[in-house]
């Protein structure tokens, strides 16, 4: 015949493991586990080297969550190629320092209209980390990949580098017309100084002082 267990013991235990549980809520996720939070994705452009799992979500420098995953989509219809970011972020950030508000189901939607969109930003110059920062952008486009993935989409901008490297790339694309351009310059400057437009500009200028001394001399005798 079994023993039966005694309650204390279980009670004993239970409460051990609820204390481990705050405990561990409190050093590694500060009671985030307990948090309420909602899921996003954004599709960068280019390379997000630097991103990954855990790397900060932040609010023009405020932290608001984080990454959860980064992964790469492949879509057979046209053979492409895309990496969604699923990012987490905290309501709560907001909502503790913020008036009360009605529930609405389109603020994300208002809010992108607004302007507000996602880009990769440089965590550390030293390590490479990038972290996702979100702010306003009014007046940029709206571009929303395809997907059905079962999260709202942020759209995103260029991060600061990678408008440093478009702006490079235009120029180097450029760089031929302008040294075409510069060269014709050139060419209209070495013949516009040719031995034989020298001398007539050297003529022309010594007509141009004759005429201005006889203009003073004949100044000079109506004066008197």
């Amino acid at each position: 015949m079994s023993r039966r267990a005694n309650p204390k013991l279980v009670g004993a235990f239970v409460l051990a493991a609820i204390a481990l549980l705050v405990g561990a809520a409190l050093v590694f996720g500060s009671f985030t586990f307990f948090e309420v939070t909602r899921r996003f994705v954004v599709f960068f452009q280019g390379s997000v080297d630097g991103l990954t799992q855990g790397s900060a979500v932040l609010f023009r420098g405020v932290p608001l969550g984080r990454v959860v995953d980064v992964g790469i989509r492949y879509d057979p219809a046209d053979s492409s190629f895309e990496i969604p970011v699923i990012i987490e972020i905290r309501p709560n950030v907001i909502g503790r320092y913020s008036p009360p508000a009605a529930p609405n189901t389109k603020l994300i939607e208002q809010l992108i209209n607004a302007g507000l969109r996602a880009r990769l930003e440089s965590a550390s110059l030293v390590t490479g980390q990038q972290v996702v920062q979100l702010n306003f952008f009014p007046g940029t486009p709206i571009r929303l990949e395809k997907t059905d993935l079962p999260y709202d989409q942020i759209p995103t901008v260029p991060s600061p580098t990678q408008q440093i490297m478009s702006s490079v790339d235009v120029a180097a694309r450029d760089l031929p017309t302008l040294i075409k351009d510069a060269t014709v310059v050139l060419d209209r400057l070495r013949a516009f100084l040719s031995p034989e437009n020298e001398a007539a500009i050297h003529s022309l200028l010594e007509n141009a002082a004759a005429a201005m001394e006889t203009i003073q001399t004949d100044a000079a005798s109506s004066a008197r």
